[in-house]
């Protein structure tokens, strides 16, 4: 119960919201770590929850023809689900990563919370306005050659997971297999190889001694 309060108090959303409102959330919350890679919700399901991510990652992604393409990667600190008064089905999968620990709540417990804090409801809608610009910018990659979309979409990564979270600075190097950019980006592995020995050659980016990227 105390972590789960230390998690949702430490949100910028539920920032000045008394004491006893968190604590009333985190009540109703299901907290569940996850060893492997497990689906939340698939395309087609009736959605009621709202969801934080605390460690780890969920991919967002859709299918096509048998071809999955992942359009965000959500780590600690984000939120995600519905947010509507309506039970919301879903056009999209989601899937924990391994060693993932996720929050739900149900949507009514968190809309009454923003119902009674204006600034919570304008906190939201900027964070769901940023997110939006975000897959408009990603969807833009679409027209540009594969280097350049490698490129782009590992600064956009990295801006993802260097922000501050849970009132702390991350800066890291980037970690990620060539299969996971492939399905970041839609494109094949063997073409992300290629993109990724190609920005290395324009000094573009580095490999540190753990191979991790990191971007010059």
């Amino acid at each position: 119960m105390a972590d789960k309060f230390w998690h949702i108090s430490n949100l910028d959303l539920f920032q000045g919201i008394a004491e006893g409102e968190i604590k009333s959330l985190a009540t109703c919350a299901r907290d569940i770590t996850y060893d492997s890679k497990y689906l939340l919700y698939t395309r087609g399901e009736d959605l009621d929850r709202v969801f934080l991510v605390k460690s780890g990652e969920v991919l967002l992604y859709h299918m096509h023809n048998g071809r999955r393409t992942v359009f965000d990667v959500l780590g600690p600190g984000d939120l995600f689900g519905n947010f509507s008064t309506q039970k919301l089905k879903v056009e999209h999968f989601a899937e924990v990563t391994p060693n993932t620990r996720v929050c739900s709540f149900p949507v009514d417990e968190v809309l009454k919370v923003l119902k009674e804090h204006p600034e919570a409801m304008l906190q939201t809608l900027r964070v769901l306005s940023e997110r939006l610009a975000d897959y408009e910018e990603k969807i833009s990659l679409c027209t540009v050659d594969a280097k350049d979309k490698v490129y782009k979409e590992l600064i956009r990564y990295q801006a993802k997971k260097n922000r501050p979270l849970f009132g702390k600075d991350e800066d890291a190097p980037i970690k990620l297999t060539h299969q996971k950019i492939a399905h970041l980006t839609g494109l094949n592995r063997v073409t992300v190889t290629r993109a990724l020995h190609a920005l290395e050659g324009e000094e573009k980016i580095l490999f540190d001694k753990n191979n991790a990227i990191v971007i010059a």
